[in-house]
């Protein structure tokens, strides 16, 4: 009678604890002096692996109930495992294996005493599967296998923790940065460009400006010049990263740049996508082929002479070239727009080749950040943008602009950055990119962003023309 009032004890304790994270089938360890535990005896008793801590309980036909942890640590992040009431098994990202998560602390059965969760046996959760493997060890009950060859514990999420100011924050992770609840989730408190609620989703530290994933990329990127013949028509490449295939739109706008004030605008263009095969699409009005899959992108040409390709691409690098129907020339834009923008596939850079001319035309490049992991996708993206002329003549390019300025522009138009040769501002953080221009009169800038729109303006000194090529990278 006295251990069955136990037992309702405990489970009327439990009922406060988070519910339980182990799988169903995948719930038993297995010692050899006391059979099988099982980690979810039911859904409200059993155990919860969370990002801090577990806590719950485990039952064994053989030694009764074993209590995880209460969920409740003095210091609200982990147990100290120092008193009868702050005991429990703590959960750490190993600092030498992101992928493993740390199983540390006591868990305590009234029946056999403390099972102590130590290095030697070396407990941890495989963090891409759930699995929990290694021993933990009982003085009164030997070696307890978490993973033996025929049964395993494996757990089905790692539970973020207790949320009590509802910011999206657990606060535990507001008590380990900040030392208490109710922090500010737009909030960046150490300037990296990322909010406290994006670095909470990339696992980064909020209080130090070097641990940070800048988590915004680009959504669009774009290119404005006069298009001529020849070699010197427009010319844009762009990169998908990742591992998966990325849905794309491309576009090339002529014709309805009057409208927006634009003078001489290209009034039929066509463009081509090519891959390293050679070309994969072609379209020159866009209603021509593909018209219900462009109109379902929300993001139509305006006018029928204008092209348009949706296509899902593999990771890897594509050009897309813009030229004047029966070569004819003028000003036009060619464009890729991100359609998958909540996959972590990336649009990883532009690099447009074209004549640039002077006063309204000379190369205007754009592109648009977002997706990141703040509240309503705000994010920073790191991106370093180059303006390339003179090592073009090394590669056989007729006409190579000789001496290019950069300019990049906010969404208001205001100028946040400027260069003319790259060793004379940045040299040492255009370097450790890796990527730095090969002649000293080519320009570049490296910055970190905050999402919106931002426009590369690239120019002749003195109002030279000539051959060049505007380029934007991810660097995240």
């Amino acid at each position: 009678m006295k251990r069955l009032a136990l037992v309702l004890a405990l489970s009327v304790v439990s009922a406060a604890h988070a519910g339980s994270t182990i799988n169903s089938t995948n719930a038993y360890s297995w010692g050899a002096n006391i059979g099988d535990l099982n980690w979810r005896p039911d859904p409200t008793n059993g155990v919860s692996v969370g990002a801090y801590i577990c806590q719950g309980y485990i039952y064994g036909a053989n030694v009764g109930w074993i209590n995880m942890g209460n969920g409740n640590p003095a210091n609200h992040i982990q147990y100290q495992n120092n008193s009868a009431t702050d005991f429990g098994v703590n959960f750490t990202i190993d600092p030498n294996n992101s992928g493993h998560g740390l199983l540390s602390g006591y868990a305590y059965g009234a029946n056999i005493g403390w099972i102590n969760f130590e290095a030697t046996g070396n407990p941890y959760v495989i963090i891409s599967n759930g699995q929990l493997r290694g021993f933990v060890w009982s003085a009164n009950t030997g070696w307890i296998n978490l993973d033996d060859l025929n049964v395993f514990v494996a757990t089905d999420s790692i539970d973020p923790g207790v949320d009590t100011d509802g910011n999206g924050l657990p606060d535990a992770w507001e008590y380990t940065y900040f030392g208490h609840i109710g922090v500010d989730p737009n909030a960046d408190p150490d300037g990296d460009g990322e909010s406290n609620i994006a670095e909470y989703r990339a696992g980064t530290n909020p209080t130090d400006s070097n641990s940070v994933v800048h988590s915004a990329r680009h959504l669009n990127i774009s290119t404005r010049m006069r298009v001529l013949t020849d070699d010197n028509v427009l010319i844009g490449g762009f990169i998908i990263t990742g591992t998966n295939p990325k849905k794309v739109i491309l576009r090339g706008i002529g014709p309805s740049l009057t409208a927006v004030g634009v003078p001489g605008a290209l009034q039929d263009p066509t463009l081509e996508l090519h891959d390293a095969s050679g070309v994969i699409a072609f379209n020159d009005n866009w209603k021509d082929t593909q018209q219900a899959d462009i109109q379902m992108t929300g993001i139509p040409p305006t006018d029928d002479r204008e092209p348009a390709i949706v296509k899902t691409l593999a990771p890897g690098a594509y050009t897309a070239v813009l030229r004047g129907s029966g070569n004819t020339t003028g000003v036009a834009v060619v464009e890729a727009y991100d359609l998958d923008s909540n996959r972590a596939v990336k649009l990883a850079n532009i690099s447009t080749r074209g004549f640039v001319d002077t006063g309204d035309n000379v190369m205007i490049g754009g592109f648009i950040v977002g997706a990141g992991l703040g509240n309503n996708g705000t994010g920073s993206e790191k991106v370093i943008v180059r303006a390339i002329g003179p090592s073009l003549t090394a590669v056989g390019v007729v006409g190579a602009m000789q001496d290019p300025t950069l300019e990049l522009h906010d969404g208001n138009g205001a100028t946040i950055a400027f260069n003319d040769n790259w060793k004379d501002t940045q040299q040492a953080e255009i370097q450790a990119t890796g990527i730095p221009p090969t002649d000293d009169r080519e320009s570049a800038i490296v910055r970190v962003i905050p999402g919106g729109a931002y426009t590369v303006i690239v120019r002749g000194v003195s109002g030279t023309t000539g051959v060049a090529v505007v380029e934007a990278y991810t660097l995240n």
